[in-house]
């Protein structure tokens, strides 16, 4: 906050996940300089109170399915059509869950009709494993405007799982491989070259 206070050239700082506004108050943290912007993500409407709010909608049935077709790549009819809505529905519109979803069965060969029960049983498998701490509430506005509050559950930790799963870790290499992608989760993604996977 000190350097950033004093510095002489324009920044731009991000402070993402202010969910819980009542556990602290964040402008304590943001530096006070004419040369700076912030920008500060959260579900909670209680951030009102520390400068001008702007409310990002969900994405709507016709995105979240255009979305997955273009990560597939695939040409779109009525019975595709209707999977994809399916699919996007129990993903609960996240782009992010979508994109995991659309790279896993592109990965796999898995049709837009198979992926249902390949995310049911890895959804399982997570529900079963992992503390009901995982699942958070939601509060956000839906396409009518109006403020609905719904649980979204591990959707995008679902998606994710069935990519990691489908490196085998189950066998040496797969768990060498599995093994390399837990590591480099701590690093800078901008400092992961693509070089390291082309043997893979």
């Amino acid at each position: 906050r000190r350097k950033l206070t004093t510095a002489n050239l324009s920044w731009f700082l991000v402070l993402d996940n202010y969910d819980e506004p009542s556990a602290f108050d964040l402008r304590e943290y943001i530096p006070k300089s004419p040369l700076g912007n912030v920008l500060v993500t959260s579900r909670s409407l209680d951030t009102e109170r520390i400068g001008s709010l702007l409310c990002i909608f969900g994405m709507t049935v016709d995105e979240a399915a255009n979305l997955l077709f273009k990560q597939l790549d695939i040409a779109e009819d009525l019975g595709s059509r209707t999977a994809a809505i399916d699919i996007v529905s129990r993903l609960g519109y996240l782009p992010l869950a979508i994109d995991q979803a659309g790279a896993y069965m592109k990965a796999e060969g898995v049709s837009l009709t198979d992926f249902i029960s390949h995310y049911e049983q890895s959804a399982k498998d997570i529900f079963t494993s992992v503390p009901s701490l995982w699942e958070y509430t939601e509060s956000a506005s839906g396409e009518s405007g109006e403020e609905t509050t719904d649980i979204v559950a591990k959707t995008v930790f679902t998606t994710w799982n069935l990519s990691f799963k489908s490196l085998r870790p189950d066998t040496s290499t797969g768990r060498f491989k599995a093994t390399v992608l837990s590591l480099l989760a701590f690093f800078d993604a901008h400092e992961i070259s693509e070089e390291y996977f082309q043997a893979y």
